[in-house]
């Protein structure tokens, strides 16, 4: 999320709905089994207010100034990553160097949002929202202290790019299979809140890129809400029950406090 789009909430009652894009970044991977594909992962910051220590994808807030939500989570991921979506007016492909960027590029698009489009104009580009597929569309639970409206999209990474400068945001990057991220969940090593957990076995169904692209849609917003409890439970959305004996197998694995 750009900062200059950081929430501030004072009332009593739920905060607002803030409309947010993500973007799972995927690739071939050849295994001993399969063809198969990997999707890039980031471990977020413990320090945030909203998902501090999960395993998640580059994404974020959609800004006044993005004219859709694809661009959105094109700018998100390039601030988050420096992973860049982008094809040239004539729509081939852009082959910007962009080892050559100064350092602070990123963080500049970071602080301000604006600045992403005449960023692409200077490159000679346009964000790539085009070869982007959505496959859900999640709403954080009234009860977090921050709620998204997001939309969750697929899209193959640029031949040859890999992350280059990580946002504030997040502590480390990871290639991983939606099999391994998934058993890793359950391992106790990575942490995955809902609507990630959902993503991973939605891609879990795809054995290539090219069937990640093409996987079904949908529009319709998955809206979970939080039970009571300690520790609460998150439920009413596909599967809720099976994220549930996967998160008691994440509890049960990790190291209990002193």
């Amino acid at each position: 999320m750009s900062r200059s789009g950081q929430d501030h909430h004072h009332d009593d009652g739920p905060p607002p709905v803030r409309p947010a894009a993500t973007i799972l970044l995927v690739r071939p991977v050849e295994t001993p089994e399969r063809p198969g594909l990997e999707v890039l992962t980031l471990t977020r910051s413990t320090q945030l207010v909203f998902s501090a220590g999960a395993t998640a994808f580059p994404g974020g807030r959609i800004e006044d100034t993005d004219p859709s939500p694809e661009y959105a989570a094109v700018r998100e991921t390039f601030e988050e990553t420096g992973v860049l979506l982008a094809v040239r007016p004539d729509g081939s492909p852009a082959d910007v160097d962009l080892a050559v960027l100064p350092a602070q590029t990123q963080g500049q698009i970071e602080e301000d949002a604006a600045r992403f489009s005449p960023f692409l104009t200077d490159l000679g580009v346009q964000a790539d929202v085009w070869s982007m597929h959505l496959i859900s569309r999640w709403v954080t639970p009234e009860d977090q202290p921050r709620r998204y409206d997001t939309r969750f999209y697929v899209a193959a990474v640029p031949a040859g790019q890999e992350p280059r400068q990580l946002s504030f945001e997040s502590v480390s990057w990871q290639w991983l299979t939606p099999e391994q991220a998934l058993s890793d969940f359950r391992a106790g090593e990575r942490f995955l809140m809902p609507p990630t957990w959902a993503q991973l076995r939605l891609l879990a169904q795809a054995a290539t890129v090219q069937q990640a692209l093409h996987l079904p849609g949908q529009e319709e917003p998955v809206t979970p809400r939080s039970e009571g409890g300690t520790p609460r439970r998150i439920v009413d959305f596909p599967d809720h029950e099976v994220y549930a004996l996967d998160l008691e197998q994440f509890h049960a694995h990790r190291p209990r406090s002193a």
